[in-house]
C-alpha cells in the first residue's frame, strides 16, 4: 500500500490555490507495529489483524490515514525437519514412515513433495513412506510446493547376505534311516545338518504292483538339533517310504537345503522284515575290510550285502553307493571304485531302509 498526502483547496496569502502534491518529508505511524509497517516512501505493509494510523508530515502540516488489516495473514514455513522411525532397513520390501516437523508450528500448510535420489535402493510415496528395494543408500528429500524449503535424510538398506543353499539330494549330506519298526509304527533317524533350523518329513505307503502313492508332508519339525521322528497308527506288515528334508530360515521363509535319499521300511507283523546292517565282504582283493589304499587310476570292486534282522527282505531298491568326494574317488551304481585324485574320501554303502557301511578310501 502506497500513501500520498494532498493539500486540499484553500487560500494561501489570500490567493486562490489549486490542489498540489507536496513532497512528504517525514512519515510515521501513531499505532503499534503489530498491524502495519510503513517505509520512508509511504509503502504500508500489513503484518497483523487490526488498525494502524499512518501520519504524513509535510511543510504545510500533518495528515493522517487509518489503515485496517482484516483476514488471515499468511505465515510462511521457515524450516522442515525429517524424523524417521528407522534409518536402516534390513529386508527387501521393508518400510519406514518419515514424519516432518514444520517450523513455525502455526505456519500455513503446503503440499509436501517427496523424492528419492536412488530408487534402486529405496522408493517413497507421496506421504513419506519409504520402502527398501535393494542394498545401498538413498537420500530422501521433502520440499514445500513452492520449492523454497527442503530437508533430507539418508536411508540405508542393508540386507544380510543369504546363506549358501546346497539344495542337494544325497546320502552323504543327509543320512536318513529307519532305526525301529513295530506293527504300527516306524521311527526315523538322521544326522543333524549344520545351520539347519528344522526338518520336513514326507512319506506314504510304498507303491504296489497295482497302485502308486505320492509323497505327502507328514511332519514339520522345528529345531535344527532334532534328529528323530516316529510315525504311528500304521498298518502292520506294510512297507512305507520316507524322505527327510532339512530347511533353513531365509528372509523369514523356510528354504529346503538338503534332501535325503528315500527310506523304505516295513512294519512288523508281516512276512517281510528290514535290514539290520550292511556287510562289506570284499574291496578289490581284500576281504572283510572297511578301508583300502589305491593308486591313481586304479579300480576296486566292492562286494556287499544286506544283513536281515529275522525275516526275508522284499527288495524295493538294491544296495546303493555314494562317494563323499568324487575328486578323490568315484563309485558306480554297481560298487566299482575308481581312484581319481590324491587324498582321502568315504564311500557309503546303504540299504533301502537307510542302514549303511562307511568305507575309507585313500588315493596316493
Amino acid at each position: 500500500m502506497n500513501i500520498r498526502i494532498k493539500i486540499p483547496d484553500k487560500m494561501i496569502n489570500n490567493q486562490p490555490y489549486t490542489i498540489r502534491e507536496y513532497k512528504i518529508f517525514r512519515l510515521h505511524k501513531d499505532s503499534a507495529t503489530n498491524q502495519a509497517t510503513v517505509d520512508e516512501n509511504g509503502k504500508v505493509t500489513a503484518v497483523g489483524n487490526g488498525t494502524a494510523t499512518i501520519t504524513a508530515t509535510s511543510v504545510s502540516g500533518s495528515y493522517t490515514v487509518t489503515v485496517s488489516v482484516t483476514g488471515k495473514i499468511p505465515v510462511e514455513i521457515q524450516k522442515l525437519t525429517i524424523e524417521a522411525e528407522k534409518e536402516t532397513l534390513t529386508k527387501i520390501g521393508e518400510s519406514t514412515e518419515l514424519k516432518v516437523k514444520i517450523e513455525p508450528e502455526n505456519a500455513d500448510l503446503q503440499k509436501l513433495i517427496w523424492k528419492s535420489d536412488n530408487e534402486k535402493v529405496a522408493i517413497t510415496d507421496e506421504n513419506g513412506k519409504v520402502t527398501a528395494v535393494g542394498n545401498g543408500t538413498a537420500e530422501i528429500t521433502v520440499t514445500t510446493e513452492d520449492g523454497k524449503i527442503t530437508a533430507s535424510i539418508m536411508i540405508t538398506v542393508k540386507v544380510p547376505d543369504e546363506p549358501t543353499i546346497n539344495k542337494t539330494t544325497s546320502f552323504r549330506r543327509l543320512r536318513a534311516r529307519s532305526v525301529k519298526q513295530t506293527k504300527t509304527s516306524v521311527t526315523l533317524q538322521w544326522n543333524i545338518i549344520k545351520d539347519a533350523d528344522g526338518y520336513f518329513v514326507y512319506g506314504n505307503r510304498c507303491n504296489t504292483g497295482t497302485k502308486s502313492y505320492k509323497y505327502r508332508k507328514l511332519a514339520t519339525i522345528t529345531g535344527g538339533d532334532i534328529s528323530t521322528w516316529t510315525q504311528k497308527d500304521l498298518k502292520k506288515g506294510t512297507y512305507y517310504k520316507y524322505v527327510v528334508k532339512a530347511c533353513r530360515m531365509v528372509n523369514g521363509k523356510k528354504v529346503v537345503t538338503d534332501t535325503s535319499i528315500s527310506v523304505h521300511a516295513v512294519t512288523g507283523g508281516g512276512k517281510y522284515g528290514n535290514a539290520k546292517a550292511v556287510s562289506v565282504t570284499q574291496i578289490g582283493n581284500k576281504k572283510n575290510v572297511s578301508k583300502i589304499t589305491l593308486k591313481m587310476g586304479k579300480t576296486a570292486q566292492i562286494k556287499a550285502k544286506e544283513v536281515k534282522k529275522d525275516k526275508k527282505i522284499a527288495r524295493h531298491r538294491k544296495l546303493c553307493y555314494e562317494s563323499s568326494n568324487t575328486k578323490v574317488a568315484t563309485v558306480t551304481p554297481d560298487g566299482l571304485i575308481r581312484a581319481t585324485g590324491k587324498g582321502t574320501c568315504t564311500i557309503w554303502v546303504y540299504a533301502q531302509n537307510g542302514v549303511y557301511k562307511a568305507l575309507k578310501i585313500t588315493v596316493k
